[in-house]
């Protein structure tokens, strides 16, 4: 039996400042391709810092964090797979 090819897919990105952790840092951006069989749609998340004014927001300054936004959004949708079925 011949194997199935793999594809691998990157379905999250961390964006985060430089010296801080991708997994649990303040400020830490998480961009994920979703699916609920609707097709595929960008959710954006971030932990809050622990001050409830921030809960359930999403804080972005445009010079640093937009550009990186947008980046990983494109990244994430534009992988093999992700859009259309393979096949």
């Amino acid at each position: 039996m011949k194997p199935i090819p793999r594809l691998l897919t990157i379905t999250q990105i961390a964006i985060h400042a430089p010296g801080t952790s991708p997994v649990f840092g303040e400020g830490t951006l998480f961009v994920e391709v979703a699916d609920d069989a609707a097709g595929p749609f960008v959710v954006i998340s971030q932990d809050g810092s622990g001050d409830p004014e921030y809960a359930g927001k999403i804080c972005l300054d445009y010079d640093t964090d937009w550009p990186a936004l947008a980046q990983a959004v494109k990244m994430l949708m534009q992988q093999p797979g992700v859009q259309e079925p393979l096949k």
